[in-house]
């Protein structure tokens, strides 16, 4: 198993936004975010804050995690915003995704998702509006 968490943002939320954002500590991901942000502010774009596969989930480097597993990465950013796109039609948003990655075949470069957790909301101009804020899992 790759050692990694991969973690997209769609919003600011979760440990980026308690343990660090809303303590006006620097993020360890070494994403820049502007300032003033609120919790549940969207991004202009999904970010990507990963952590290491452990009991604590330690942040990672969002750059050296990159180069270390571009090709996974790269692939689960697409998964990430087809999954976001196709939730949209539906008028649900989502929030953030956690997948985990295990090798099939290194030494082919095979590899595939072992697990994955999506948080999506329900958008407040979707025809179910009166869910608007539900968090499903």
């Amino acid at each position: 198993m790759i050692p990694v968490e991969f973690i997209f943002r769609g919003y600011l939320t979760g440990s980026l936004f308690q343990k660090f954002y809303s303590k006006g500590l620097p993020n360890p991901y070494g994403v820049n975010l502007e300032p003033g942000l609120k919790a549940m502010s969207p991004f202009s774009e999904p970010i990507f804050t990963p952590t290491d596969k452990s009991e604590t989930d330690e942040p990672l480097n969002t750059e050296e995690t990159i180069r270390c597993h571009s090709e996974a990465t790269g692939a689960l950013f697409k998964v990430f915003k087809l999954v976001r796109n196709h939730l949209r039609g539906i008028g649900l948003e989502l929030v953030d995704s956690k997948f985990e990655v295990v090798w099939m075949n290194q030494a082919q470069l095979h590899w595939a998702m072992k697990s994955q957790r999506l948080t999506a909301v329900v958008s407040a101009d979707s025809p179910r509006s009166d869910w608007a804020g539900t968090l499903l899992a």
